[in-house]
């Protein structure tokens, strides 16, 4: 019997701005007792401490299914490339890879373990800091799940073909020296295209990470008329970016507004502990 293995690989990316509510769960359905769920939390992880001594956390591990899953760790870096429309791309390059990289101050409690159905398994995690460690540093956990696969003899005797699905999930973890991050960012253009037939009102904002670590960066816009009264509001598509980073995201507003001219007003923030927001206004012209 041929087995192909199909590798999924899920990780929040670094644009979700929700706090973890629950364990993000990878699932395959599958008939039963074959079928398998895994999840793993939080998503993020977030440690904090002065350089040069070890802070821990921990990460859980489900098995949703009705059979044992084996899971096994990788530790990868996490950058941002840049796509051709200027737009961020998340890459997990080997450890140790960008000038911001924890991953290889990383000891995890378990590399390798059996998580039984219907139960979790917590993972503890070490971060040894460096004494010359400055700024915010960043690195992916990964468990890769290995659900156990029995075969089943052909009844008719007839070659078969099964597929085993392998979930990758990522908890990003973050490490940041206290008293030296320095959260910050400049917003380089705003700018829209007004809605046509086939598509809608479409704003772009290119952001560049100045900072000595990680930004998310979150916001609202409001629609004005030339009275100042407010004519619609709503949130802007979050940007997660790495020192140095800088790229284009863009949002999109499906509502409807009558021809004339408005003023278009942003804000946005750079995280809850940033000292710094940013507010940007440009006139916004309906035909």
């Amino acid at each position: 019997m041929r087995i192909a293995i199909i590798a999924i690989l899920l990780i929040t990316g670094g644009v979700l701005p929700r706090a973890w509510a629950g364990p993000a769960a990878a699932e395959a359905e599958t008939a039963p007792p074959k079928g398998f769920g895994m999840a793993v939390g939080p998503t993020n992880l977030r440690l904090a401490g002065v350089p040069g001594s070890a802070h821990t956390g921990t990460v859980t591990v489900w098995n949703n299914g009705v059979k044992a899953l084996d899971v096994v760790t990788e530790l990868s870096d996490v950058v941002n490339t840049l796509t051709k429309d200027k737009h961020l791309e998340r890459d997990f390059p080997p450890p140790g890879v960008v000038p911001y990289s924890c991953a290889k101050w990383v000891v995890l409690e378990h590399q390798a373990f059996t998580v039984e159905p219907h139960s979790k398994r917590d993972v503890g995690i070490t971060v040894s800091t460096p004494a010359d460690a400055s700024g915010g540093y960043a690195c992916v956990i990964f468990f890769r799940g290995l659900p156990a696969f029995e075969s089943d003899a052909p009844s008719d005797g007839k070659p078969q073909t099964s597929v085993v699905v392998q979930p990758r999930i990522g908890t990003l973890l973050f490490f940041e020296t206290e008293g030296t991050t320095q959260r910050k960012g400049e917003l380089l253009t705003l700018s829209y295209e007004p809605p046509k037939e086939d598509r809608p009102l479409l704003l772009q904002y290119e952001f560049k990470n100045t900072g000595n670590t990680d930004v998310l960066l979150t916001g609202h816009f409001h629609i004005m008329d030339d009275t100042k009264a407010l004519v619609s509001k709503g949130d802007l598509t979050p940007i997660r970016t790495f020192p140095g980073d800088q790229g284009i995201a863009q949002t999109e507003w499906t509502g409807v507004l009558v021809p004339g001219t408005y003023q278009l007003v942003i804000t946005m923030e750079l995280g809850p502990d940033a000292q710094e927001v940013i507010v940007r206004e440009i006139p916004l012209k309906i035909e």
